[in-house]
Order: structure tokens, then sequence, then C-alpha cells
């Protein structure tokens, strides 16, 4: 003889197995890109100064700029145009820069990194990898 399963832990059984699958669904790494499998857009900056160039790369998710799995600073969009990105755990990168857009394939920023010591250095941006 079998025994029935009542309503209620039915319908439990059948939430839980919903919201596992919202959860993991939403928490999903992304698909690779053949560099990596880390989440957010990956971005490329030249900066310029002292005659030198300084090339590096950041990642961007949720407005939050992350270098080597850690946060390293915010961006603010101020429009479709320019936003606002401030740096504070990269000592090359640590300030303020107002970036304007200036093309959009691939999206290309650019503007002055402007430090806390005053300095103000040319900096480009480019999304290399969404």
């Amino acid at each position: 003889m079998v025994k029935s399963v009542p309503p209620a832990f039915s319908v439990l059984f059948v939430l839980g197995l919903v919201l596992a699958t919202c959860f993991s669904a939403a928490h999903a790494q992304p698909r690779k890109d053949g560099v990596d499998d880390v989440r957010g857009a990956r971005w490329g900056y030249t900066i310029t100064r002292d005659r030198k160039t300084v090339k590096g790369e950041f990642r961007v998710l949720n407005y939050e700029v992350f270098q080597n799995g850690r946060k390293v600073g915010d961006v603010r969009p101020k429009g479709s145009t320019e936003t606002v990105i401030v740096i504070n755990g990269v000592p090359e990168l640590n300030g303020r820069a107002v970036l304007t857009k200036t093309d959009t394939k691939p999206p290309v920023w650019k503007g002055e990194l402007k430090r806390a010591n005053g300095n103000v250095w040319p900096i480009e941006v480019i999304m290399t990898d969404r």
C-alpha cells in the first residue's frame, strides 16, 4: 500500500525546487570568454604620465570596480556619454576621473585622472569583454 504525500508537503517541495533553480540561475557564472570566467565587464585602461604609458585591466560589475578579485572603486554614470570613476585601491589609478564616451564599437571612454596629490593624467578606458 502506497501512502499519499500531504498536499502541503508537495507544495513546499515544488516551491523549494523552484527557489533553488532561480537562485542557482541568478548566481551562475557567465560563459567562459576564452580569457577567464570572472563576472563583470572587462575594461582595459591606458594612462600616460611622465612620458610613460601604464596599461592594465579591471572589471566592472554593478557599478563596482574590481581588480584581482577585490573591490577597488566605483563607477557613477552621469548619462549615456559621461561617467565618473573613483578608484581607491590601485596605486597607479587612485583618484577620480570624469570620462566621456568617444566611440561605441568597442566602447571607448577618455578623460583625465585627477589624483589626490594634484597630478592630472590623461586616461583612456576601452571595454574589452562584456
